[in-house]
């Protein structure tokens, strides 16, 4: 009895060591550099490992979101290595993130990998049986391929398809997922006539399912094109609409005061900016350049000046910040045009002056 007892306690001793050092390797393996060599002696600790654990840490190392083409290429690398080794349910997840690695490489312009993406895609549909849910992944993932190809004649109708199919089965967030990339395909087209309703619909979902993300993406896509379309007093309705957390987003700040300044309101728009300048949530240089610029149109210079005048300070400062870590400042674009308007109108009214003295 003593001997069945030494040997369970050995046993459990024993698992509880193999956890200890597969905890330790997942945990270097996460943080560790791919394109390191410490990274490639860590793999040939995976590499003498059984194929079930070897396939398990190749997967999880896929997951890692790595920002090199480098390090992607070897994510895909080290996914072939373990693909002649798996079951046929681990060999359709490899297949998943082949597929979402090949994606990946395409947006960097690897020239082959939309091929490979669709070739990987072939493999899961021709050899593995896939749930519903599986099978609106394939479509998301071949839709982005064809996305990427330039296909549009194919991409839409996958996108319209999946939206049909995720309202049929009630699923919310998809269906707005899919409303915004539709909109912004046709954004990317300047067709505003077919994104415009396809925001609406989905900020309107996203209230009523009390969704803040979707609610901010799709706010801001309706203030930023309502503008660019010319609706202007229906841009700053969506404005005054959404939150107070979402109304300081920097993204949307030009098309705000556009909206209010072609609408003959500059005093809102300097209230607005104002406020931003208060909360100090952006830049500095941006919005005082902006709120000079509110004034030349009522030839107000020297209001304007004042403004471009901070925005300069607030420049220099940066500069200087700048020069004591070895950096260059450039002057940043948004001092081209309220300048050049500044400019003109200090030209007109010099020029007005002296017809008038010559009168």
């Amino acid at each position: 009895m003593k001997n069945l007892y030494l040997f369970l306690f050995l046993f459990l001793c024993g698992a509880c060591s193999n956890l200890d050092k597969k905890g330790v390797l997942d945990e270097e393996l996460s943080k560790t550099p791919i394109l390191s060599a410490c990274f490639d002696s860590l793999l040939s600790e995976v590499r003498n490992m059984p194929s079930r654990d070897r396939i398990a840490y190749m997967i999880k190392i896929s997951h890692r979101n790595e920002k090199a083409i480098d390090g992607v290429k070897k994510q895909e690398q080290l996914l072939m290595e373990v693909l002649p080794l798996s079951s046929s349910q681990k060999r359709k997840e490899i297949l998943f993130q082949l597929v979402k690695v090949c994606s990946r490489l395409d947006r960097f312009g690897i020239s082959d990998a939309n091929l490979k993406g669709f070739k990987w895609i072939e493999m899961l549909e021709a050899n593995h049986s896939l749930s519903q849910k599986e099978e609106w992944q394939v479509n998301e993932m071949k839709a982005l391929l064809l996305n990427e190809r330039g296909n549009q004649d194919e991409f839409l109708p996958i996108w319209y398809k999946l939206l049909k199919q995720y309202r049929e089965a009630d699923r919310p967030e998809d269906v707005g997922k899919c409303l915004l990339t539709i909109a912004n395909h046709f954004i990317m087209l300047e067709d505003y006539e077919n994104a415009l309703p396809l925001y609406k619909e989905a900020y309107q979902l996203a209230l009523e399912h009390k969704s803040i993300e979707l609610q901010q993406v799709s706010g801001i896509m309706l203030i930023k094109y309502l503008c660019g379309a010319g609706y202007y007093s229906e841009s700053l309705e969506y404005y005054n609409k959404i939150k107070p957390e979402i109304a300081f987003n920097p993204s949307m700040q030009n098309e705000v005061v556009k909206s209010y300044m072609e609408l003959n309101k500059p005093d809102s728009a300097r209230i607005y900016l104002a406020a931003r300048l208060l909360s100090e949530r952006g830049d500095k240089i941006v919005l005082n350049c902006m709120m000079a610029e509110t004034y030349i149109p009522e030839g107000q210079e020297d209001s304007a000046f004042v403004f471009l005048d901070r925005a300069m300070k607030s420049y220099k400062e940066k500069a200087k910040n700048y020069q004591k870590q070895g950096k260059e400042a450039i002057l940043p674009n948004c001092f081209l045009s309220p300048c050049y308007l500044f400019a003109d109108l200090l030209w007109k009214k010099v020029r007005f002056n002296k017809q008038v003295n010559i009168i």
